[in-house]
This record gives C-alpha cells, sequence and structure tokens, in this order.
C-alpha cells in the first residue's frame, strides 16, 4: 500500500510537471513573430523535455511540395547524407498519412520508407517522429532521436511530443494569420498613400521617403 501511494504521488508530480511544461510552452510560442524564432523556441523546448542527441525538422522547400532539411541540431543529421534522405523519405509518407511514429531497434527496420534501406548508424537509435499538421494544413516533420547509450522512447514520450507538436502546429497557423493581416494592413495603407500623393505632383514619393 505504502509502494502504490508513493507511485500515485509520482504519477500525480509527473501529471503537474507536465501540465507546467505545457503552460510554458504554449506561452513561448505564441510570443513569436518570425518563423525562424518560432522553430527555434519549439526546438529549445523540445530539447529540455526529451533530452535527445539529434533533432531536425523537414519543412516544404522552395518549390512548396517536396520537404527538405531547414533545420538541424546534432552530430548524425549534418554529418550523415543516408540518415538525412531517409527520414526525409518517412517525414514525406507520414505528412501524408497522417499520425506519429515511436521508432526502437527493434522496429525501426518496418518503418523502411520505400526504395529506402536503413543506414547503419540507425539501427540501434530510438526515435520519433510526428508530423506538423493540421487538417489540409501541412506545416512540416519533426524528427527527434536518441542513441543507443540512453534509454529508448516511450509511448508516453510519443504522447507528450504530438502534445508538443499541437501547440506548434497552432502556433504555425497563428503565424501565418499575423503575417496575412500585416501584409493586408501595409497593402491598405500603401494604397491610401498613393491615392492622397497623387493629388499634389510636388509631394509625390514623399511618404515613401519618410518611411
Amino acid at each position: 500500500e505504502k509502494a502504490l501511494r508513493e507511485r500515485r504521488a509520482r504519477t500525480e508530480q509527473k501529471k503537474f510537471s507536465n501540465l507546467a511544461t505545457m503552460l510554458n510552452l504554449s506561452t513561448t510560442l505564441a510570443g513569436q513573430r518570425d518563423l525562424r524564432s518560432l522553430i527555434k523556441e519549439f526546438f529549445v523546448q523540445v530539447r529540455e523535455a526529451f533530452v535527445p542527441d539529434h533533432m531536425a525538422m523537414f519543412l516544404p522547400g522552395t518549390n512548396g511540395k517536396d520537404l527538405e532539411l531547414r533545420v538541424s541540431w546534432g552530430r548524425l543529421f549534418k554529418e550523415s547524407k543516408e540518415t538525412r534522405n531517409w527520414f526525409k523519405a518517412l517525414s514525406r509518407d507520414l505528412l501524408e498519412q497522417g499520425g506519429p511514429r515511436l521508432l526502437d531497434p527493434g522496429t525501426i527496420e518496418q518503418a523502411e520508407p520505400p526504395g529506402n534501406s536503413i543506414p547503419r548508424e540507425l539501427e540501434a537509435v530510438s526515435a520519433m517522429v510526428a508530423p506538423v499538421a493540421s487538417g489540409r494544413s501541412k506545416i512540416g516533420v519533426v524528427v527527434v532521436l536518441r542513441e543507443k547509450e540512453k534509454p529508448t522512447y516511450s509511448l508516453q514520450n510519443l504522447h507528450l511530443l504530438t502534445v508538443f507538436v499541437a501547440y506548434a502546429t497552432s502556433a504555425f497557423e497563428n503565424l501565418r494569420g499575423y503575417r496575412r493581416l500585416r501584409d493586408m494592413n501595409i497593402e491598405i495603407i500603401t494604397s491610401h498613400v498613393s491615392a492622397v500623393e497623387a493629388k499634389d505632383f510636388y509631394t509625390k514619393g514623399h511618404s515613401e521617403r519618410v518611411a
């Protein structure tokens, strides 16, 4: 009975700890006003919560379609082209199918993307891969890796990462809305300036020079 009480107490403490982490994540991400800062802050929060050895984020490329490795942390993604390509192919599949994946040394081979054999350096890693997506909005994919010296990730870790990604998805969508609103405001102001200056040849271009 004592052991069970202590276990319940630890479980409750962990719930409160996770809740505090979520509140901090939500507040921090909501305060970012550019894409670079948002991704950087998201990576900081993920590092603190999951203690990975390597992280990566695949986002749509310049053509807006195929994924590209836009942000990475850790040696593996920087040094291994095979690792980058393997996770890129897996991320593409997951972004289309939806749903996160938990990969450990016993199951990682089952997740092998078509036409992409698993690199040797990934055979003993533990990984979590989660799409950053909501409905039709497909923003990208997050990859979190641990090497074999550390404990493997659990389903509980994957569930927590899924919540992290949900907050990140909301922050990305809010940032897009903020950008659209900002651009629309600038267009309205510019059109008013043009209308005012069109009446007077001598003040034409004055507002742009002042800006």
